[in-house]
Order: C-alpha cells, then structure tokens, then sequence
C-alpha cells in the first residue's frame, strides 16, 4: 500500500502581517491567516476540500500549516484540490511566500517524515509538484511601471487607495479584510485570549495613533505617559522535536500513529490558548474605556495579536505590561502542557509523552511610531538567545527552563541580531552591561540563570528607595572606556546612599547579591564565583524596565 503526505507551510507569517506599519493593516493580516488555516476548520481550506470533493485525514493543522494523509490512489483527487487550494491561498494573501513537499512511502509516518526531512533514508521518496518551488510567493505581486504611483509605506506598486492613501495589493488586502470584520473590536483571531464573556466586554484596539481612532476604530490605550512604548513579544515553544519523536517511535507499530500526532498537536495548541488567557488577565485588568463612548460598558485591551497560532506567538503589548504578560505565559505554558500532556499519555497509553514543555520569550521595547516589522527580527533573536543559554549543558531529553530576553531599542539603528547588540553596545572590555535572559518557571538550567523575580526585586528596590539615578546612569558610559572613574562615581553612590539612606541601600546591595550570588567590589558587577554572570550586571536591565514603565 502506497500512502502520501502533502505539507503546506506559510513561510515568514509575522514579518508579513507587520510589514504594513498601520495597526489596522497588522489586524487584517491576522484575520486574513486565521481565516485560512484554523484548527477546528469552518476556513478557506474546508471550502477548497469541499469545491474539490477531496476528504484526506490531518495531522497538523494550525497557525498557516497543515499536512494532509491520503492513500497513493486518491493521487488525482488531491491535485485537484491542491490546484484549487494554492490558487484561493494566493488570492487570499497575496505576497505571502509558502512552501509545499509531497512524499510517498508505505506507511504515513515515514512519508511525512520525508515531507520534514527530504534525505533521510526512511525509505520515502519526495514527489515532484508541478509549479511548485521552495518559497513560492502568493499571488506574484505587481510589477511598476516607470509612471506608476507607489505606495509610500511600503514603496510597491499602488493598486488602490483607501482611506486617502496610496496603497500596494498586498496592503489592500489586508486593509479590506480589517475593514470586513463582524463588528467593532471584534476580529475572531485576536478573541482567542478570551472566553465568552470577556468577549461582551472588552475590544481590541486598531490604531495607535489616537488621532486616526473612531467609533468603530479603536486607538491604542496607553497608559498617559511620555514617551508611549510598546513592546513586541515572540516567543517559542521548547522541546516540541524530543516529544514528536517519543511519540513516534512509541506508535511505529500501531495503526493510530497518524491520530496520535494529530492529537499532540492540538493537545499543545490548547495549552498554548490556554497559557494565553491565562496572560491576558493583565492585559483585561489594564483595559481603558473607549474615549468616543460609543461601546457601551466596552473597555479597550492594551493589546494587540500578531500571530497566535503554532508553536510560537507574536503579540504587540503595551510596554509596562509586556514583560508581566510574558512571565505570566511562560508559567502558565509549563503548568498547561504538563497537565494536557499527561492527560493525553493515558488517554493513549503513551507513558513517553507524558512530559512538561517551556518556551522561552524575546521583547523588544520601541516607542509606539517605531515600525513594528523592524522589531520582529530582534525579538526572534532575543528568543534564540534565551534558549541557548537554557539548553547550555543540557542532555538529550532534558527539558530547557523557560526563560525571557528584553531589549529597549535607544539608537537609531536596529540591529536584528541581539549577539551584534550586545559587542556594539552591551559590552565594555571584559564587562556585560546585562544579565539576560532571566528564568521564569520551575524547571532549573544547568548554568547561572537569574530568575526574573530576583530582577523585579532589584528593579524595585530602586523604585521604592531614594537612591539617585543620574549616578548609575554615568557609570553605565564610562566603563565603556573609563572604568577608574566609573568606580569611583560608583563608590560616591554608594558612600552618599550609606550615609543618607542606608536601608535603602541595604535593600538595593542584597537585591543585586540575590541576582548575582557574588558581586565585584568596586563595580554592580558579577564576582568570581557568579559563574556565566561573572563580569555581568543585571542593573541596567532593572533601570530599562522601571524606563518602560
């Protein structure tokens, strides 16, 4: 018996949904994505199987992937559906690239593993689909004329105007779908953090520059501080390839194995939604009534989802709330997963599945008229560099900690590449002016690893002392090249804080000891026996989140 198995893969979902600039645009995005691919179907997609007349089995289906099982013979049913389903998906979001793989093999498990890895020798073999190329763009955009109008936010082709603005086809989009939606401050991609009755009374926001708001668009509730900052959050799931494949080599044998994934997978993406509700209670306890007054009792969530499908999640939150809504997802994530996963082990008598799973967070701080697409690629590495520092010394199998990495952006120049940050502007000879990430969580890492408690600690001994800010903020300069009289700034500091405040100054010394373990004499630096954070300092990061706030 010949089986085959088709993946379909949206490539680079978050940098096209924020690629407009315009929250308006960035919420269509969403919903355009949404509308498309969704767990539980009523999508684009069971439109193009029913047109089709095709009826395959799903193993993954979420956040713009999907892979289809279907025996060999059924090969001309699927490539009617496959014609059908690329020409809506190209439509639908134009500009978006995917990628697609077919593979044959007798027995699904070894064809989607060729789908995922085209020369293992699992003895599938990958087929060929015409007009298909690794990273085909939906819909070739339009191509410019030398007399053709542009658009000015993105510099394509302008197809259309709307709202008085030039604007590109993928743009239009975008801008038509938000523009479609079922009624004010409601989008179905974004109400996902919310049960139904959050539903009755909160609404999410569409501009946020307040002077673009209406009745039926909600501005952005910052919280009437200047400057405004918001914060992108991405993080990512850990540890998902160790429990695929427990779960593989468990079911080779059985019949269910194609079930079992399919039900791992939404046993994840439960608990991924559940961790986000669980998050989003500090967003709905911030919510602000709408300003117009034209919804009610409506409040006005300082939120807004980029992507929240998958096995990683993008939100745009506003900055003194982006951190607390990260420690409260990655929290809740452990507890979740563990809980759903352990239900699902004895459900299918899979004791191998039977695990918890982290993930790890990157937030980037900009104010609030910073192009968000510019953020995206530093809060991924931010990410990354979280989970590297987790899995450090790590065995195979072991679960990494959950951890988070932030940044606040105070330069002209954005650099994607936080490891580029951290030689331009973090390190001053043999000093590293931060600590990050933090651990947030139960699970412990091997090496040294703040937990974000003990930040909030230090952050908030600064707060609620007296001790004067203008002195850590000079030595943060000149130990770039002038540590003699960095520690010297810094010991004055210290010598007025013992004298005028000195239990403020206790709480600060032991706040810093807690994080560092072993703290340098002369400088809010890490001693010897701090291990990675020797040479490190954690203050910085406290004085960048009290900045946010």
């Amino acid at each position: 018996m010949t089986r085959l198995a088709y993946l379909f893969e949206a490539k680079g979902v978050q940098r096209y949904i924020l690629s407009g600039g315009r929250l308006l645009d960035i919420a269509g995005g969403s919903e355009l994505l949404a509308s498309a691919i969704r767990p539980d179907g009523g999508d684009l997609l069971d439109a193009c199987l029913a047109v089709a007349g095709f009826q395959p089995d799903f193993s993954r289906r979420a956040g713009g992937v999907f892979m289809l099982h279907i025996d060999g013979k059924d090969r001309d049913s699927f490539d009617r559906f496959r014609a059908v389903w690329t020409l809506a998906f190209s439509l639908r979001m134009p500009g978006l690239e995917f990628a697609e793989a077919l593979a044959e093999a007798d027995t699904d498990l070894a064809a989607r593993d060729r789908c995922y890895r085209p020369l293992s020798d699992n003895g599938a073999r990958l087929l060929h689909l015409s007009a298909a190329r690794e990273n085909t763009a939906a819909a070739l955009l339009s191509v410019a004329g030398p007399f053709a109008e542009r658009a000015p936010r993105s510099g394509m082709p302008a197809l259309d105007v709307l709202d008085d603005e030039p604007v590109d086809e993928s743009t239009r989009a975008r801008r038509k779908a938000a523009r479609s939606q079922q009624g004010p401050g409601r989008w179905p991609a974004a109400d996902i953090l919310l049960n139904d009755d959050q539903k009755k009374s909160y609404v999410w926001p569409v501009e946020m520059d307040a002077d673009e708001a209406s009745d039926r668009n909600y501005a952005f509730p910052f919280n009437g501080r200047e400057p405004e900052w918001i914060g992108l959050v991405h993080a990512d799931v850990s540890g998902l390839g160790e429990t695929f494949n427990a779960l593989t080599n468990a079911t080779t044998d059985r019949g269910d194995a194609i079930e079992a994934s399919r039900q791992l997978s939404d046993a994840i993406e439960q608990a991924i939604v559940e961790a986000l509700r669980a998050a989003a209670a500090i967003l709905l306890e911030n919510a602000q009534p709408d300003r117009f007054g034209n919804s009610g009792d409506d409040k006005i969530i300082p939120a807004r989802p980029v992507l929240v499908g998958g096995d990683d999640l993008t939100l745009i939150v506003r900055g003194d709330l982006a951190l607390g809504f990260a420690e409260r997802f990655l929290e809740a994530f452990e507890q979740l997963s563990a809980k759903r996963l352990k239900t699902l082990a004895d459900t299918l008598k899979i004791p191998q599945i039977d695990r918890t799973l982290s993930a790890c967070a990157g937030v980037v701080f900009a104010k609030s008229r910073q192009p968000f697409h510019q953020l995206l690629g530093l809060s991924e590495s931010l990410c990354s560099h979280a989970k590297k520092v987790v899995k450090a010394g790590l065995a195979d199998g072991e679960t990494p900690a959950s951890a988070l990495a932030f940044h606040r952006i105070t330069t002209s120049h954005i650099d994607a590449d936080y490891a580029d940050i951290i030689e331009r502007e973090l390190r001053a000879g043999k000093r590293l002016l931060t600590a990050q990430p933090y651990r947030v969580g139960s699970i412990k890492p091997r090496g040294a690893v703040a937990t974000f408690a003990d930040l909030q600690g230090l952050s908030q001994s600064l707060k609620s002392g007296q001790l004067g800010r203008g002195s850590l903020r000079e030595i943060r300069t000149l130990v770039h090249n002038r540590e003699a009289d960095a520690q010297r700034i810094y010991a004055r500091w210290r010598q007025i804080g013992h004298r005028r405040h000195t239990k403020s100054l206790d709480n600060f010394s032991k706040a810093l000891e807690t994080v560092l373990v072993s703290v340098d004499a002369d400088l809010p630096f890490g001693g010897e026996k701090a291990g990675r954070l020797k040479d490190a300092t954690p203050l910085f990061d406290a004085m960048d989140m009290e900045a946010v706030e």
